[in-house]
């Protein structure tokens, strides 16, 4: 989970995918965690190293971009 600024998001991979996974955010309006709120609801990943550990795994935002990192094994 990270706060953007404007949101707390979270992040999960699609069952049995490491390319895939779903992104949420906290809606202060209605006060619950919404699917794909104000958000991409799916994101694909392309061109990860082959070393990557896609159980450890973490979203950044650095108040203009976000970054996703993945660890190595």
């Amino acid at each position: 989970m990270l706060h953007d600024g404007a949101n707390y998001r979270f992040y999960a991979f699609k069952l049995g995918s490491n390319t895939q996974f779903y992104q949420g955010a906290f809606s202060r309006a209605n006060n619950t965690y919404q699917f794909g709120f104000d958000s991409i609801r799916e994101l694909t990943l392309v061109g990860t190293p082959s070393g990557s550990d896609t159980g450890s795994c973490a979203m950044l935002h650095d108040n203009s971009a976000y970054r996703f990192y993945f660890q190595t094994r």
